[in-house]
């Protein structure tokens, strides 16, 4: 136990001193305190199956959970933050606007900013979250309109999902320690505590859909699953693994939810659709997605794309299939197919993978989720007038090793 700890606090030390100390994103004493981090981390993976998870050993590894996020919950939130679209995004419908329509440069709606909205990034376009995120982002900010209200509405997802995770362990006889391969995971600290991506609350609904399913509770599931499509497109690609388990059924009560959430948004007239960012990602958005590049250039991006999709459903078809289809990783593996296919791979979109990592078959992308940190040097080279692109050698680096984990694996499961 006193070993595990020591991890959990020197984990905790390192996130404070990102946060007291205002460390830039990407910067070379950023990357230093991530490091201490990750090595806490790594060691703490290492210690679980070594400790027996005892009721005072779970509480301090749940209060040391809270610890690493409270200082970076409390962080002002920066320039360019993605929370400031999620304000705005809020107080557009609450004027009764479409946030598909309202453009945030359109000097007609100046006055629906705020001091924060007004240091939003990509104003010339409208909103890029599909409609569940729009429901979060008004929900969120009932109480008080502002990021940091969001943030903590995120970082609840957060801690929410960590708790699934840790019912989901118990419920099978595993040992509950390893919630922590998510819950200490500095991914999910950094993306969620620190910079409130909404990708928080898909990831949890995801969750739930998949405990859920384990535990034969299907029309529950098939609803947590929509809500995560409804919050961004990725869990899509899990449907295959719901064949032979949901009945026709369940299968309305998921595509009736989701239209219920979209007829919410839709212009009637023609001129937009709640689709959000992803026809706009796919014209030319462009970030860490080496294999879309690669595809493009032969069928399209519109091919690319649809090819990206086919492969990972693929991959959730051969697990439904397989002998680990209940294994929490059955949920991890196409969505990471997809990742891989997609044309921008943030390090925050891996987030959505972070709960599975309770299964041994994850491992590959549990060191996917520390690989993809060095992205971060992008942040710190735009500030100092570099361009908005990973170099060629950190994306074959990242993506080599995640070919070869995966490789790795696959061929001890074949051999077993």
């Amino acid at each position: 136990m006193l070993s595990l700890a020591i991890c959990g606090l020197a984990a905790s030390a390192a996130y404070a001193w990102l946060a007291i100390g205002g460390l830039p994103l990407g910067s070379p004493i950023f990357f230093v305190a991530v490091a201490v981090a990750a090595v806490a981390y790594g060691v703490a993976l290492w210690l679980i199956p070594r400790t027996r998870a005892s009721r005072r050993v779970l509480i301090a590894a749940g209060l040391l959970a809270i610890a690493m996020r409270v200082p970076l919950t409390a962080v002002p939130v920066g320039g360019g933050s993605d929370m400031f679209r999620y304000v705005w995004d809020a107080r557009v419908q609450r004027a009764g606007l479409s946030p598909y329509q309202a453009i945030p440069s359109n000097p007609a709606l100046a006055y629906l900013h705020t001091a924060e909205t007004r240091k939003m990034n990509n104003v010339n376009i409208p909103s890029p979250y599909p409609p569940g995120a729009q429901i979060f982002f008004l929900l969120s900010t009932s109480l008080f309109e502002s990021a940091r209200a969001i943030k903590v509405a995120l970082v609840a997802c957060d801690l929410a999902t960590a708790l699934v995770l840790l019912v989901w362990l118990r419920s099978t006889g595993r040992n509950p320690l390893l919630a922590l391969a998510y819950a200490w995971n500095p991914l999910v600290v950094l993306e969620i505590a620190h910079s409130g991506h909404i990708d928080a609350a898909g990831m949890f609904m995801t969750t739930l859909a998949a405990y859920a399913l384990t535990r034969e509770r299907v029309a529950a599931s098939v609803l947590a699953l929509a809500a995560g499509i409804a919050i961004k497109f990725l869990p899509i690609v899990l449907i295959p693994l719901w064949w032979g388990r949901a009945r026709l059924k369940h299968a309305a009560i998921g595509a009736g939810f989701l239209a219920a959430l979209y007829l919410v948004f839709i212009d009637f007239s023609g001129q937009t659709a709640p689709v959000g960012s992803v026809t706009n990602m796919i014209r030319g958005f462009r970030f860490n997605g080496p294999v879309f590049k690669a595809l493009a250039a032969v069928l399209t991006p519109w091919g690319a794309t649809a090819a990206g999709v086919v492969i990972a459903m693929a991959v959730a078809a051969l697990i439904r299939r397989s002998r680990i289809a209940r294994d929490p990783a059955a949920f991890a593996w196409p969505m990471a197919a997809a990742l891989v296919c997609s044309p921008v791979v943030y390090p925050w979109y891996l987030v959505w993978l972070t709960p599975f990592f309770i299964s041994a078959l994850a491992w590959p992308l549990v060191v996917w989720s520390l690989m993809i940190l060095p992205v971060y040097t992008v942040w710190q080279g735009l500030h100092n007038g570099g361009t908005w692109a990973v170099p060629p050698w950190m994306g074959l680096v990242e993506y080599a090793v995640l070919a070869t984990c995966t490789a790795l694996l696959v061929m001890r499961r074949l051999r077993t």
